[in-house]
């Protein structure tokens, strides 16, 4: 039989495991990922295909396209600020329903939400002005990942740091990469894919660093309600 002082049956490890578990439940990124990666094809195909119709005299369609354009980017505010955190809170419930109702600290205050809103909208301005320069042909569309990541880099930052009890620390490895990847670039590193899959330069990166911070704190979620479970076992037991 366990005794009290055992580690595995010390009560006060399951506060800190609780935690853990809690914020690194991070599958519902990847749902956010998909919803990102749909919103920034439909962003640059509008911008590109308006800048083409421009460029080729069809100026009518290129208006009918800038105008869906500045609609689908008042959208992307909206869910930016808003949108984003309720998709968030529906698929942690969906994913995780079996594993029950476990939050992490909440953080919530009227200067962090003016705060979210205010990186939101600068994110997505900067997000619709670099597609516009890609589109109209001022920033080569090679070097579109090394300009976002001036941004981007800055916001997934702010994110984690606004919450930092309540975000996984994984997702510190996301802007860590992206601008690894941003450097590899400018320095050369071979690798760019060329036409007609050139938009996947910035895609890649984004997606893929995002998900594999996700999944890395979906895995670590699991060790730590296997922790979890197995110090409450053993509470049981030297209850008893």
């Amino acid at each position: 039989m366990t005794t009290p002082g055992d580690g595995e049956t010390d009560l006060r490890q399951i506060p800190t495991w609780t935690r853990r578990y809690a914020r690194n439940r991070t599958l519902a990124m990847a749902g956010m990922l998909a919803v990102f990666l749909l919103a920034f094809s439909a962003l640059t195909g509008l911008a590109l295909g308006s800048g083409w119709l421009f460029r080729h005299g069809h100026r009518p369609l290129g208006g009918a396209g800038v105008v869906v354009l500045l609609g689908l980017t008042l959208w992307w505010v909206w869910f930016s600020a808003v949108g984003v955190r309720r998709l968030a809170v529906w698929l942690q419930g969906r994913l995780y329903a079996a594993e029950g109702d476990v939050r992490p600290e909440e953080e919530e205050s009227r200067a962090l939400a003016r705060a979210g809103w205010w990186v939101g909208l600068s994110f997505v301005a900067c997000v619709s002005a670099t597609v516009v320069l890609v589109g109209t042909g001022l920033v080569p569309l090679k070097y579109m990942q090394p300009v976002s990541a001036l941004y981007v880099v800055p916001f997934l930052m702010c994110l984690t740091l606004l919450q930092p009890r309540s975000v996984s620390p994984f997702l510190w490895l996301w802007p860590a990469l992206y601008a690894t990847h941003a450097a590899l670039i400018l320095g050369g590193a071979p690798i760019l894919l060329a036409e007609p899959l050139e938009s996947l330069n910035v895609v890649i990166p984004t997606v893929g660093y995002g998900l594999l911070a996700a999944l890395l704190g979906h895995a670590y979620s699991r060790y730590a309600l296997w922790r979890l479970r197995r110090l409450t076992r053993g509470a049981e037991e030297a209850s008893r």
